[in-house]
């Protein structure tokens, strides 16, 4: 079990980190943390396992503060986003070398290591020397490590982008089955949409150290907290921004033909984000298709304006859509938070 109060971390040059984390993993859920570049998924993790010292907060595992402790005391088995490899080393010295600083009989830690470079499809490989291996061994062998022992808690750190997009996709279906069988409680840190749903029963939604929301997958999909979720997992909306007029219970608007309240008091800018899916409709706007691309669910058209409209066939010539109905999305635009609104 891991418990984070409100962790922040900050670096002497003063630059943040974390800022003010907090959320809760149960004995053996497994939990993804997904974010883009610089939004402080490894901080987090190494400010977890005590490699940085945290500004402030708290971490527990297991119920109990460890937030002072020693690395060695905090029972965490860590795979890098590097690997965190012995280049110069053997495979088999890699997997026998944790088991020996914790003192795991010699026995018993060379079975241990067979059995993980057989698990993790690296058999035969034993006494190649890493920098020898080709980037997807590297890999395997650094989650071979997770197959070396139990501990209360496994953190992997997007292992998967050392890969070019091909091989990531195709290595990570591969041994996905062996990161599910994990039965510790497992932290599993990723840039990939699809990394991250598949691992995490819930998913941890970081951005430059802030957690924006957490929730599970369809969650995420269907009900994203703020303008830069909605983007990140559902590459295939359109987002713009529309003029409001600013009322006592908060702003009204007209977009695609629909007459928008919405509901937020002591609403202060003339503007707010909107999220939408065109859809065919008799009285919307001419759309002409321009352009084809694949969004990593299907394929999308795009017109001069670089308005998306998913679509399994190109739209025919003359085709009017509007904003769907259904699944409109308003954000703020100082704080890109969701905000909730009547369709009148």
């Amino acid at each position: 079990m891991l418990v984070t109060e409100d962790l922040s971390l900050e670096y002497l040059y003063g630059a943040k980190a974390l800022c003010d984390v907090s959320f809760e993993i149960a004995s053996g859920e497994h939990v993804a943390v997904l974010g883009g570049a610089e939004a402080g998924k490894t901080s987090l993790l190494k400010a977890i396992a005590g490699l940085y010292p945290v500004s402030s907060g708290k971490v527990f595992i297991d119920g109990k503060d460890v937030t002072e402790a020693k690395i060695k005391d905090r029972d965490i088995l860590f795979v890098y986003d590097d690997g965190g490899l012995f280049n110069r080393r053997t495979v088999r010295y890699n997997l026998i070398f944790p088991q020996k600083v914790r003192k795991v009989p010699k026995a018993e830690r060379e079975i241990r290591a067979v059995d993980a470079a057989d698990g993790f499809g690296l058999g035969g490989f034993e006494e190649e020397y890493v920098f020898r291996l080709y980037e997807t061994e590297k890999v395997r062998l650094a989650l071979a490590r997770t197959a070396l022992r139990k501990s209360s808690l496994v953190m992997i750190d997007d292992v998967f982008a050392m890969l070019p997009s091909a091989q990531r996709g195709k290595l990570f279906r591969e041994l996905f089955p062996r990161i599910a069988e994990i039965n510790s409680s497992l932290l599993f840190a990723t840039s990939s949409v699809t990394e991250a749903f598949s691992v995490g029963k819930r998913v941890i939604f970081l951005r430059y150290g802030r957690v924006e929301q957490i929730g599970s997958p369809e969650e995420l999909i269907g009900d994203p907290a703020s303008v830069n979720v909605d983007a990140y997992v559902n590459v295939y909306r359109n987002f713009t921004e529309a003029p409001v007029t600013l009322t006592a219970d908060g702003a009204k608007l007209n977009f695609g033909g629909y007459e928008i309240n919405v509901s937020c008091p002591g609403y202060k800018s003339d503007r707010v984000i909107i999220s939408y899916v065109p859809e065919p409709a008799e009285y919307g706007e001419p759309f002409e298709a321009v352009s084809r691309a694949f969004d990593g669910n299907g394929f999308v058209y795009l017109n001069a304006d670089g308005i998306k409209f998913p679509s399994v066939e190109t739209p025919p010539a003359g085709i009017k859509v509007r904003p769907r109905k259904s699944d409109l999305r308003i954000f703020s635009v100082t704080d890109e938070k969701r905000l909730t609104f009547r369709i009148d």
